[in-house]
């Protein structure tokens, strides 16, 4: 009202929120080997002067990893001034860039709320370093990968076909095979005479001589396989034991195929049309041998279970009949009669996986002829269906495949 007296009064107050400050919002890991990692850090903090609550973190990409991964399950409550660091972690499994965000989620008003980090990273190649290389003969044709010296590093054997040598190569378990820790046999001053045409070798504790394996080599012209005992520091020094088969040798398999506790022996003769078992005594003599007739030409063997009966079942890959026989374990030490399958031509490999997941053993054969590989789908009960063809194509020699 006019002729009043104006009062003023002052007012003052500081107003409380949460407020968010980051330390990057883009990290780039540059370029990181595949099955290695790259690992950089992000800091938020609260900047406001009220508590500052991170409701959850997301992140959605196989390559990219983050901690701590935060859920709305369990916020984190930032006080005034602290500081959260998240880990971020790149682990490229395939080669090229990848890109990602992350996001972060508070309580911190309007857009703050929201935090948005790029994310990227480049897959780059393998960093595997050449070893000098190790020689292993003018001919290698087969190799056994096996802890020959039972230290818990993988060892191997490599026989070398047209020298007639078997060499061994021990593991320092760094990866490396030290000259001093390689072995020819048979060696200088040895009693046994080098072979006439190694074509394979296979390693498993035959002897009876303890837990460490021993080798079996095919000799394909002197139609015979040797057992060569492990002294249990994998050289082979000692006992060798030479079993003629009477057949040209193709592949030898080592398998307790008759469920007594020992390792048994399965030979296939490639000009006989024939697989030869031999059954261990428990001491490693063989004075027990049968023979199953099989499609011509064998060429590989394998066994498993196929009908998950606990005992182990032969397959044979006939290269020349373009077949694969299969015998399931009739239990009593023998086998029922033969599957015959259709497979490509001239199969030459084989290699059994449950593919499918269904709790069985499969089985692929590698077919040289046709230059595809043929799936043998197994029904569960040993029983199986052929689709041939099933990979396309290329001279495959060899098929290495980890069961589930």
């Amino acid at each position: 009202m006019a002729g009043q007296p104006r009062v003023t009064v002052q007012a003052d107050g500081v107003g409380t929120a949460p407020d968010v400050s980051i330390s990057a919002t883009s990290l780039d890991f540059g370029t990181v080997d595949l099955g290695g990692a790259g690992r950089l850090s992000v800091d938020l903090s609260n900047s406001g002067n009220s508590d500052l609550t991170i409701k959850r973190v997301e992140l959605e990409a196989i390559q990219f990893r983050v901690s701590p991964l935060i859920t709305s399950a369990s916020p984190v409550v930032l006080a005034p001034g602290a500081v959260q660091r998240f880990e971020l972690t790149y682990l490229p499994i395939l080669s090229g860039t990848h890109v990602a965000e992350l996001t972060i989620l508070s309580d911190a008003p309007g857009d703050l709320g929201t935090v948005v980090i790029q994310l990227r990273g480049s897959g780059g190649a393998l960093a595997l370093m050449p070893e000098p290389p190790i020689p292993v003969g003018a001919t290698p044709v087969d190799m056994v990968v096996s802890d020959l010296n039972q230290d818990g590093a993988p060892d191997l054997a490599i026989a070398d076909g047209t020298s007639g040598f078997l060499r061994v190569l021990i593991n320092d378990q760094n990866g490396a095979f030290p000259i001093e820790e390689r072995g020819i046999y048979p060696g200088p001053g040895s009693e046994f005479e080098e072979w006439d045409q190694l074509v394979a070798v296979v390693a498993a504790p035959i002897t009876g001589m303890g837990t460490a394996p021993d080798l079996v080599v095919a000799d394909a012209l002197a139609q015979s396989i040797s057992v060569l005992a492990n002294d249990g520091n994998g050289r082979f020094t000692g006992e060798r034991r030479d079993i003629f088969i009477g057949s040209a040798i193709t592949d030898v398999l080592a398998a307790d195929l008759d469920a007594d506790g020992d390792i048994d022996i399965a030979v296939a003769g490639g000009d006989r049309a024939a697989v030869t078992i031999l059954l261990n005594n428990n001491e490693g003599s063989f004075s027990a041998r049968t023979s199953l007739l099989v499609g011509s030409g064998p060429q590989a063997l394998a066994a498993g279970n196929f009908n998950a009966d606990g005992h182990a079942d032969l397959v044979v890959a006939n290269m020349l009949a373009g077949t694969v026989s299969i015998f399931l374990n009739n239990r009593n030490g023998g086998f029922l009669p033969r599957q015959d399958l259709g497979a490509g031509l001239q199969p030459l490999a084989l290699a059994m996986v449950d593919y499918d997941a269904d709790g069985d053993n499969d089985i692929f054969s590698a077919n040289r002829g046709s230059q595809d590989v043929s799936l043998l789908d197994n029904r569960g009960d040993g029983i199986f269906l052929s689709r041939a063809g099933a990979c396309q194509p290329g001279w495959l020699l060899r098929i290495w495949c980890s069961p589930t």
